[in-house]
């Protein structure tokens, strides 16, 4: 009597439309929280169920696996600091981040009051510095890291 694994990776959220399915003589090994997929999409397990089933001289031994979609993440190394992203280029941000804390000492409220003062500033900078300052609220640690960034960046000296 033969023994076949099968695996059966379901779309991400739904419990019915199988998204692969592969065949194999030995066990898959998976476990919940494992990614799988490809770089561009890729999918993380959430969920695990077995089955097993004999049919014309055949063991299937089943593995449903459901998933949602996972973000690619990245390690960064320890001297790194990610910056916050936004709807705008990276770069624009990155300037940005050093006026903030260069020229307003990281004070978004003062940026905005000189924007809206003055009048001549591009949308997208009062855009982030709304942006920036509802993050800074939800995370006031966020500013410290924002700091670090700046100071580690030879990009404008003090």
């Amino acid at each position: 009597m033969a023994t076949v694994y099968i695996l059966l990776v379901y779309q991400p959220g739904s419990r019915t439309e199988v998204r692969w399915r592969r065949v194999s003589p030995r066990p898959w090994a998976l476990r919940r929280g494992r990614a799988i997929g490809s770089r561009r999409r890729r999918l993380r397990i959430v969920a695990l169920r077995r089955t097993t089933a004999a049919r014309a001289g055949c063991i299937e031994h089943t593995t449903h696996a459901y998933t949602r979609v996972d973000g690619l993440r990245r390690a960064f190394s320890s001297n790194v600091i990610p910056l916050p992203g936004s709807r705008t280029s990276a770069t624009a941000d990155f300037l940005r981040y050093h006026v903030l804390v260069r020229v307003f000492d990281g004070d978004a409220d003062r940026w905005l009051d000189h924007l809206q003062r003055k009048g001549d500033f591009p949308e997208e900078d009062i855009r982030f510095v709304r942006w920036i300052r509802g993050r800074l609220r939800r995370d006031p640690r966020l500013m410290d890291d924002i700091r670090r960034m700046v100071e580690r960046t030879p990009l404008w000296q003090a």
